[in-house]
């Protein structure tokens, strides 16, 4: 059977899981002339891929006991920094911004970001996941003391 400390280490590993999957998913949805371009987590992406290794080690980590509650701290603060980092990128991207530029015919053509991807949204739920399971375990911990 699996108790409280398993059921939020299991949300929080896949959590981080999910959140490493996002870097391989498009995070800006571009326009290059007339033709529509995907691009993936740019920037972005080492950040979260970071924090999402971060975190899954953390929640493997000694959960819920003894000196566990700060791997669920070290867990908790890395699921905010995958959420805080799509949510930053959600603010930032709009037609203004030139995300990189393309070779097309040897000349370079601006990429100017339309909107985010699907991988910002999948990447704030995921780093939702993570800091919320770990919260839970650190009010777990408190309160079976």
């Amino acid at each position: 059977m699996i108790d409280s400390w398993g059921v939020t280490r299991l949300a929080a590993v896949g959590g981080g899981l999910v959140a490493g999957f996002t870097v391989t998913m498009p995070w800006v949805q571009s326009k290059v002339g007339g033709m529509d371009a995907d691009a993936m987590s740019t920037i972005f992406g080492p950040v979260v891929a970071l924090a999402a290794v971060v975190a899954i080690i953390a929640a493997l980590a000694n959960w819920g006991r003894g000196w566990g509650w700060l791997s669920m701290v070290l867990t908790t603060l890395s699921g905010a920094a995958i959420a805080g980092t799509a949510l930053f990128a959600q603010s930032i991207l709009s037609e203004d911004d030139m995300v990189s530029t393309v070779e097309v015919d040897g000349t370079d053509i601006p990429l100017a970001a339309v909107e985010p991807g699907g991988g910002v949204e999948m990447a704030m739920l995921a780093g939702g996941v993570v800091a919320l399971a770990s919260l839970a375990g650190i009010v777990g911990a408190i309160i079976s003391r």
